[in-house]
């Protein structure tokens, strides 16, 4: 695989030193992994590269209308094996805040079903929920 000469202005040299340090990679996934059902040129040689070198990766996404394992499973129809089918969607890191923030306080969540069971997964008591019908 052909690297570019720079990358945001850095060389090759420059990049790697910049990047020695780094021990997990967080990566957005729908436009930066995959695109859609596809996943784009590179990435499967990125995870190579980060398991070689001995490092981590976490997938993020901002769509909480979808769970974890949705997105789990995605990554495996792709081809992306373990280690690396870590995923925190918004809707799970959402929930850890109000766990974290509002712990034994009432909330109101509005959202779909699947939203509601990230926060359940979570172990969130006292959300009160009304249905949202799509």
């Amino acid at each position: 695989m052909r690297t570019p000469e720079t990358v945001n202005g850095m060389t090759a040299n420059q990049l790697r030193q910049a990047l020695a340090p780094i021990r997990c990679f967080m990566l957005d996934m729908d436009g930066t992994f995959y695109l859609g059902n596809q996943i784009l040129p590179g990435s499967l040689d990125f995870l190579d590269a980060v398991e070689r070198t001995g490092r981590s990766v976490l997938f993020l996404t901002n769509n909480s209308s979808k769970s974890a394992d949705y997105y789990v499973e995605k990554l495996k129809r792709m081809q992306v094996r373990a280690p690396f089918l870590n995923v925190l969607t918004s809707g799970q890191a959402t929930a850890r805040y109000c766990r974290a923030n509002f712990a034994g306080k009432k909330a109101f969540l509005l959202g779909n079903h699947i939203l509601t069971g990230e926060f359940e997964k979570m172990a969130c008591r006292g959300i009160t929920r009304i249905p949202v019908m799509w």
